[in-house]
Formats: C-alpha cells, structure tokens, sequence
C-alpha cells in the first residue's frame, strides 16, 4: 500500500504543502521555494499547481532535513537574497500575517526572528545572512531550530493558533520580545 508523506495529508480538502505554500506566496516574500525531493516529489509538485514558486530538487534528500535547509539556504545566498524563512511544509499552518509579523521584525535588523509556540522557539523562522554559515553546516536531521537556540539574539513572534485558523483575519495579534543572552539556558 502506498503511505501519504505529511506535506500531503489533506485538511479542509487542501494539502498541507499547499496550504503553507499559498500562506508564503500571498505574504511579502520577494519569492517562494519549495525543496523537493524522494519519491513523491511528483504528487507534491501537483499539489502546488497553479501557485507561484520555485521548485528546487534535492537529491540529497535521503541525508535528511538539513540537506534542504543547505539547497535552499544556497539558493538564497546565490540569488543574492538577505534572509530566508524557513517552514516546514508539512506541519505548520502558518498564515501570511504570521509570515509578515516575522518579516517586519527581521527587516528592524534581527538576524533570527521565530516563531514561539508554548515556549519552544522554532519554525516558521527567519535566518538573516549572517546565519546562512550556521544554516549550511547543518547534517542529517538537524534542523534550524539548532540555529535558533545558538543564536545570541533571538526575536520572538507569538503562535496565535486562531490568527493562522482565519486567514481573513487582518494583522496578527503576536506579542514580540527579544530573547537576548540566551547561551546560559540549556
């Protein structure tokens, strides 16, 4: 029998890969790339027809997380782009208020803005260029939260479950702190 991956599980009818991919293309990112890789790359690709994105295959998929972390995060750089956001496709329903809320705080100067979620920082994340170093000697499974938690100065958006819930919803109700000096916390 054929497994569904997680970026496709279907939720009202959309795929999440879809849905977290129409949130970044209706948000203030200059553009949207999507890393595909592994066996169904095709089912996925289909899924986002009619969006507007950059597919960028992977061939090291099979390395995990952190191989696409490094495709994109190249990509970037290479494209002359100052920062990246990264979201997993197939957990977070990220809205493009949320996706905006992050852009704001990076563009006042904040190499890493994330997202907090009943305390635990993490993704959707921006990594201004100043981590894109941190961000390409990822391995394996690690994924940029490793980044987040290294990082001197953390800016912080609030997960506001109901504001991703409602897309109609105008602005975000995010509360936003920097975390400063966080080397001391394990």
């Amino acid at each position: 029998p054929m497994t569904v991956p997680k970026q496709l599980l279907v939720e009202d009818g959309i795929p999440l890969v879809r849905r977290v991919t129409a949130a970044a293309t209706t948000s203030s990112a200059d553009a949207v790339v999507v890393i595909t890789g592994g066996p169904h790359t095709e089912r996925v690709t289909l899924a986002l027809e009619g969006l507007d994105f950059v597919e960028l295959p992977n061939p090291r998929w099979i390395e995990g997380a952190a191989s696409s972390i490094r495709a994109g995060v190249a990509w970037a750089d290479a494209q002359g782009f100052d920062a990246v956001t990264l979201i997993e496709s197939d957990r977070n329903r990220a809205s493009s208020d949320h996706l905006d809320a992050l852009a704001r705080l990076q563009r006042r100067g904040n190499p890493v803005v994330a997202t907090r979620h009943a305390d635990v920082f993490g993704l959707p994340a921006i990594f201004g260029r100043v981590t894109f170093r941190d961000l390409m000697a990822l391995l394996g499974d690690r994924g940029a939260c490793d980044v987040v938690r290294a990082a001197s100065s953390v800016a912080v958006v609030d997960w506001i479950p109901e504001a991703s819930d409602q897309p109609k919803r105008s602005g975000i109700r995010a509360a936003v702190r920097t975390i400063r000096s966080r080397a001391g916390r394990s």
